[in-house]
């Protein structure tokens, strides 16, 4: 006799989670979340908002005021050695001209520019690769005027990504084809260029000391409001991360001795910021970004040691196998605390990936996140479909036995599948239509069906809304509790909500229904709280989960009871005590019903609390009068005062019964051992 084997745990989980990680770390090293990657760091810096750079850096713009000043474009030779002079003069220690001057202008403008060049000796000019090279990389090369002076060079060209924004810059260009020399030549970016310069450093101490791709820390800008001393306005204007000086402010020397005190021992880097006469880029702060804002980073990047290092890719594979582990052990959790967890442990490795950013270093966040969160979706799904299929056989096989409530009870935990049950604390719902019988012999069949479907799915629905299980249809009853077979601490609470919400359920109902009847249906509920026996009974072919016990019994002789008092909700002192701050209620009295011998004291349920209307208040304000009157045996005051609640509303069924029963006793008083307890002999 061969053994049976213990089902073996899907391997799913396992095969998936293995080759989806193995997947992430491929496509990371192809780059494919390069983009998506750029797109957080861009976010990050959004975030950390504008930083102000080194106060050496300045950037001087060719901006629009100088242009129209100069009332020339391109402005002639002449004015950018003017600048140089002036520059020299303020005690620049290196100047980078994002500006380029590769072909011949008038002799006079070019010995200009070369003379002032030469005088200065920390001007750093721009190279740019040839845009019409084709076989080799080939760069365009100032005029040879400015070249004989022997000025430093450095290349403007940056490396944009995809997007066209500029995020790693290139620090030097390798064997770069210089056509006048005809042979390769190392040259730096014009940013490194005028760093060097301005540090007195070699490029061999940048070469050994710095990547060769450099990730920028980028300063930013942002909006704010500047006043416009013309119009007397606050209008949208921008504040810069680095110290923008106008040309034509230094030129026609209107700098304050503050502006003058800063140019001294600066590195200065000047370029084009006048509309469509400037190289710009995409940034995470801008659309449009100065080319020359590029470099000025990078200088300030290095100068501050706070350029962005790339943490190494193996710490990435390493973090993706971790977060693959994680997601394999969440899915082992709970739904709901799974998901807490994964969607802590995404906003701590965002977090976290902030604060890196902050400490200037670049960990890899989406693949990492995209491992976890994937990793996790997935196999939860997987394990949705799975239980799914398993719950389908369960309510296959139950669901023609059980209420539907009991069958999600079963799913969850099988073992609960037999007979007997748990005694426990419950609240008992019965309801009854009115008048049933009356009504249903003045409707022909299928109309009756419609009318009673209407009715009982309404007040289904109000009971289901608060939590009850609805246990069982008898005829026009319904039948429900609470507290079973969930935990509902508040089932009382509960029980007496739905009660007066039924009251208004059928309202509504009648307001709308268009049957012909008489009399309009009304309903009779009761609600007892106790000690109950709960769980399934019946036989081992068909079973019905419901209650049993005296105090289910006593809910139903409560709703039966409604009659003798001409009340619509009857509930025991141990339903009512708990939702006495929810509801309005009067005191109907202690009554003793059929096979009882300890009487109870019940109430009707009149409304949610502070919702009594049409005159309630003053019915209500009486009755209590009269039942006070009346427990003392002042059977004559209590006639009076039933006599002005009934003045109130004619209709009262309580207030009428206790007239009757005060008129009774006026003409004959009760005995004198009469503990005022009314005793039903009707169930």
């Amino acid at each position: 006799m061969t053994e049976e084997k213990a089902p073996q745990a899907s391997r799913f989980p396992l095969y998936f989670g293995c080759f989806f990680g193995f997947g992430v770390i491929l496509f990371f090293f192809f780059g494919f979340f390069d983009g998506f990657e750029n797109r957080w760091q861009d976010a990050l810096f959004r975030f950390r908002g504008m930083e102000l750079s080194d106060p050496r850096v300045l950037i001087v713009t060719l901006d629009d005021a100088t242009i129209q000043k100069i009332g020339r474009w391109p402005i002639p030779r002449q004015y950018w050695a003017n600048l140089l002079e002036r520059l020299n003069a303020l005690g620049v220690r290196a100047v980078g001209l994002d500006v380029m001057f590769v072909d011949p202008s008038g002799e006079e403008d070019d010995l200009a520019i070369a003379e002032a060049t030469q005088k200065f000796k920390k001007v750093i000019h721009a190279v740019d690769i040839n845009p019409l090279a084709t076989s080799q990389l080939e760069f365009r090369f100032p005029i040879r005027t400015i070249r004989q002076t022997g000025a430093a060079l450095g290349v403007v060209n940056a490396t944009p990504d995809h997007d066209n924004a500029v995020r790693v810059m290139k620090t030097l260009f390798w064997k770069a084809w210089d056509p006048q020399k005809k042979s390769s030549v190392k040259l730096p970016t014009l940013g490194l260029a005028t760093l060097a310069v301005y540090e007195g450093l070699p490029f061999e101490h940048y070469e050994k000391t710095l990547p060769r791709h450099l990730r920028l820390n980028i300063r930013g800008q942002k909006y704010v409001l500047v006043f416009n001393s013309k119009t007397g306005k606050e209008e949208d204007g921008f504040e810069f991360g680095f110290t923008r000086v106008s040309m034509i402010d230094i030129l026609e020397k209107r700098l304050s001795a503050a502006d003058r005190q800063r140019f001294k021992d600066s590195v200065v880097l000047v370029g084009s910021t006048a509309r469509a006469a400037y190289d710009h880029y995409p940034s995470p702060f801008f659309e449009q970004t100065p080319g020359v804002e590029v470099h000025a980073n990078l200088i300030d990047n290095i100068l501050q040691k706070r350029y962005i290092v790339d943490a190494s890719p193996w710490i990435t594979v390493l973090l993706v196998c971790l977060m693959t582990g994680l997601g394999l052990y969440l899915i082992r959790l709970s739904p709901l605390l799974g998901a807490l967890l994964t969607v802590g442990i995404l906003m701590g490795w965002a977090g976290c990936g902030y604060l890196f950013f902050l400490k200037n270093y670049k960990f890899e966040f989406v693949p990492v996140a995209l491992t976890l969160f994937s990793t996790y979706v997935v196999l939860l799904v997987q394990k949705a479909l799975t239980e799914t299929r398993e719950k389908r056989q369960i309510k296959n096989m139950f669901g023609q036995y059980v209420a539907p409530e009991v069958v999600d009870i079963l799913v969850k935990d099988p073992s609960k599948l037999k007979l007997g049950g748990d005694k426990r604390e419950m609240t008992a719902f019965f309801l009854d239509i009115a008048h049933f019988t009356n009504i249903s012999e003045k409707m022909d069949p299928q109309a009756l069906l419609e009318f009673l479907n209407e009715y009982l799915s309404e007040l289904t629905d109000v009971v289901q809304k608060n939590r009850g299980v609805v246990d069982k249809y008898i005829g026009d009853c319904i039948m429900a509790f609470w507290n079973a077979p969930l935990d509902e601490p508040d089932h009382k609470q509960l029980a007496c909500l739905s009660a007066v919400e039924c009251i208004q359920a059928i309202e509504r109902l009648n307001a709308k229904a268009d049957h012909q009847l008489s009399e309009k249906p009304s309903i009779r509920i009761g609600l007892n709280s106790g000690q109950m026996t709960v769980g399934n009974t019946g036989s081992a072919r068909k079973k019905a989960y419901t209650i049993i016990g005296d105090e289910v019994n006593l809910a139903s002789r409560l709703e039966g009871a409604n009659k003798f008092f001409g009340s619509k909700v009857m509930a025991s002192e141990a339903t009512y005590a708990p939702a006495k701050d929810l509801v309005e209620a009067r005191e109907l009295g202690r009554i003793r019903v059929v096979g009882k011998e300890i009487p109870i004291r019940v109430y009707e349920l009149l409304c949610k609390k502070n919702d009594l209307r049409n005159g309630k208040e003053k019915l209500l304000q009486y009755y209590q009068e009269g039942v006070a009157f009346f427990q003392k045996k002042n059977f004559k005051q209590a006639t009076r005062a039933f006599h002005e609640a009934l003045g109130a509303d004619s209709s009262d069924g309580p207030s009428k019964l206790y007239l009757r029963i005060s008129e009774d006793y006026v003409a004959a008083p009760p005995p004198a051992d009469w503990d005022g307890v009314f005793n039903l002999t009707a169930k």
